[in-house]
């Protein structure tokens, strides 16, 4: 509701807690893998928030970890095809914000 509605920081907010309620899950019930298999989708999804907000580290972050989640998926099981892709646009979009980042400080 807060993205549509382009309210950022309401948006980051309820991410960052849902994210938590996420791994907090995930630590308590290892074998259930649908608190880990969402995280990367939430993590993807807060980064293009914190992008939005004009907060590209914090996008950068968010983005890495999105990735990060993806190897530890992998590390149960072999991700299927459409998570491989998925995992390869997040890698796109990590390069494309560090080297704009890149282009900004100069």
């Amino acid at each position: 509701v807060f993205r549509g509605q382009l309210r950022w920081p309401d948006a980051i907010g309820n991410l960052q807690t849902t994210i938590s309620i996420h791994e907090a899950q995930a630590r308590r019930d290892p074998a259930s893998e649908q608190y880990l298999n969402s995280q990367p989708d939430l993590y993807a999804t807060l980064a293009d928030c914190f992008a939005a907000a004009g907060q590209r580290t914090s996008a950068i972050t968010a983005v890495q970890t999105a990735i990060n989640r993806f190897g530890q998926i992998e590390a149960g099981c072999p991700l299927v095809p459409e998570e491989e892709e998925t995992r390869r646009s997040y890698a796109a979009r990590l390069s494309d914000w560090q080297a704009a980042s890149i282009h900004a400080s100069n």
